[in-house]
């Protein structure tokens, strides 16, 4: 899942601005794989193991620190839009773990800051992220 320019963003208490993306990775961290003698293709296929990667990435303007390290247990939460109205807006909520926090520097795009962050689930069975339609209400 990728979203462009989401509206709101925060990570735990940190108020993120000028978001460009936020992305939503989801890969195998562990697969089983079994064959039979019928052809060279798996004949069985399971993921029992996952690993939810969060990736933001926004434009800096101006010299800050939002406090957040890596280790840093929060609770990413953005409020996102399929266009100018207010049909469709659905909030996205998901339990991360910080794992790094970079910055970089061009001419074209200027300062730009990608944290990334590792997905955690409650009870080891429930999914980290939860999108729910977004009735306005806090």
């Amino acid at each position: 899942m990728i979203w462009l320019n989401p509206q709101s963003v925060t990570l735990g208490t940190v108020v993120l601005d000028n978001v460009d993306s936020v992305s939503i990775d989801r890969t195998a961290a562990r697969t089983a794989l079994e064959f039979t003698d019928a052809g060279p293709y798996p004949g069985f296929v399971d993921v029992p193991e996952q690993r939810v990667d969060v990736r933001i990435t926004r434009r800096i303007t101006a010299s800050h620190d939002t406090g957040l390290r890596p280790g840093d247990s929060v609770l990413l939460t953005m409020r996102r839009a399929p266009g100018a109205s207010a049909a469709g807006v659905s909030r996205v909520q998901a339990s991360v773990v910080i794992a790094s926090i970079e910055h970089s520097m061009s001419a074209s795009r200027g300062a730009t800051q990608r944290i990334e962050a590792i997905g955690v689930s409650s009870d080891g069975a429930s999914d980290p992220v939860v999108v729910t339609p977004d009735t306005g209400e806090v």
